[in-house]
Formats: structure tokens, sequence, C-alpha cells
């Protein structure tokens, strides 16, 4: 079982600029979020 995720930022530049180590912060705190709410 995978996901997939999605980021978007408004600005193009600021995108193609996002480390992988800013993407997986992001994304551990929206899974932890994501965790939460669904319990």
């Amino acid at each position: 079982d995978s996901r997939h995720y999605i980021l978007y930022l408004p600005d193009a530049e600021a995108l193609q600029q996002i480390t992988r180590s800013e993407f997986v912060t992001i994304h551990d705190t929206h899974w932890g979020i994501e965790s939460f709410t669904e319990q």
C-alpha cells in the first residue's frame, strides 16, 4: 500500500527550490495531523 503526495505552491520557482528534507518535514507534519484525526 503506497501513497502519493502532491505539494502545491503558487510560485513555481519556490516549488522548484523545495528540498527533499523540506518535503519530508511537510509530509511528516501532515501525516501526524492525518493520523491524529483518524483516531
